[in-house]
C-alpha cells in the first residue's frame, strides 16, 4: 500500500527492494581492510627504518654494522616489495617518471641507499658509511612523503609512527644515548596523545594503543635506570612498540592503496606519451 504522504504531498515514490544487503562496512571494518591490504608496506617501511637505524647508530659508535644482522634486514626490506599485489612490471617501467612520482623517488632512493650501504659494509670505508647514513635519512623522508601525497593531508607528518622520527628514536635507543632518547620519547608520546585525544580517534583499538604506550615506557625506564632486565628482551619489547606505532600510522590515516596509485600513475604517464605523439 502507498503511504498517504506520498499521495498528498506529491513526494516521489522510492522503491526499495527487500533483498538489498545490509550496509555492514563500518569504519572499523574499513580500517581492518586497509591494514590487511597494506601489510607488506607496513613491514617494508618498518624494516627500512630498522635498516637505516643500524647504519646510523654504527656510524655514531665509530664501528661498521654487523653483516649478519644488517644484510638480512636490508635484503628482507627489498624482497618484501615483491609481495605487493598488482602489476609489478608497471612499477619498474614507471621508474622513468621519476620527476612526477613520489613512489618512484622512494624506490630510487632505496636502490641508492641499499647499494651504498652494502659497499660500506663490505669495503669498510668511512666515507661510504657517511653517505649511506645521509641517503638512508632521505630515503625515510621519501617513504612518508608517499603517504603525504596519497592522503593530501599535512597532518601525516605529525604522527609518532612517522619513519623519520622512529629512526631517530631507534638510533638513540640502540646507541644508549639517554638524553636524545628521552627527548624523542616525549615527542612521540605528545604526538600519540595528540592523535588520541584532540582528534578523538576510534576507541575500538584502545587496547592496542595501550600496549603501544606500555612498550614505550618499559624500555625507556630500562634504559634510564640501567636495570637488570635481559637486553634482548628489552630490544624485542622496544621494537614491537615501534612496529605498533607504524601500524597505528596506517590506522589513523588509512592511506589509499599504493598499488592503485601505481596503476593511476602508469595511466597518467601513458596518456602523456600519447599526447606527445
Amino acid at each position: 500500500m502507498i503511504p498517504a504522504d506520498y499521495v498528498n504531498n506529491n513526494t516521489p515514490l522510492k522503491i526499495v527492494p527487500d533483498n538489498i544487503p545490509a550496509q555492514t562496512d563500518s569504519g572499523e571494518n574499513k580500517t581492518k581492510k586497509n591494514i590487511s591490504g597494506e601489510l607488506s608496506l607496513i613491514i617494508f617501511s618498518f624494516l627500512a627504518t630498522i635498516s637505516v637505524s643500524i647504519i646510523i647508530s654504527s656510524f655514531l659508535k665509530g664501528i661498521y654494522p654487523d653483516r649478519f644482522i644488517f644484510i638480512p634486514v636490508l635484503l628482507a626490506t627489498g624482497i618484501i616489495t615483491f609481495f605487493h599485489p598488482g602489476k609489478k612490471f608497471r612499477l619498474w617501467r614507471s621508474l622513468t617518471n621519476f620527476k612526477n612520482s613520489p613512489i618512484m623517488r622512494e624506490i630510487a632512493a632505496f636502490i641508492l641507499y641499499a647499494t651504498i650501504s652494502l659497499l660500506a659494509v663490505f669495503l669498510r670505508m668511512p666515507v661510504l658509511l657517511i653517505a649511506s647514513s645521509i641517503t638512508g635519512l632521505i630515503f625515510l623522508m621519501l617513504i612518508d612523503n608517499v603517504y603525504l601525497f596519497t592522503v593530501q593531508n599535512k597532518s601525516v607528518i605529525l604522527h609518532s609512527g612517522q619513519t623519520f622520527i622512529s629512526a631517530l628514536f631507534i638510533i638513540s635507543f640502540i646507541s644508549g644515548i639517554v638524553l636524545p632518547f628521552v627527548f624523542l620519547a616525549l615527542i612521540k608520546l605528545g604526538l600519540f596523545l595528540y592523535k588520541q585525544i584532540i582528534n578523538k580517534l576510534n576507541r575500538s583499538d584502545s587496547a592496542f594503543r595501550f600496549l603501544r604506550i606500555a612498550f614505550l615506557i618499559v624500555p625507556g625506564m630500562s634504559l634510564i635506570q640501567h636495570n637488570s632486565l635481559p637486553e634482548n628482551f628489552i630490544i624485542i619489547i622496544f621494537l614491537t612498540g615501534e612496529l605498533f606505532d607504524r601500524i597505528l600510522f596506517y590506522i589513523d590515516f588509512t592511506p589509499v592503496n599504493i598499488n592503485s596509485l601505481i596503476d593511476e600513475q602508469f595511466n597518467i604517464e601513458r596518456d602523456e606519451k600519447k599526447r606527445d605523439k
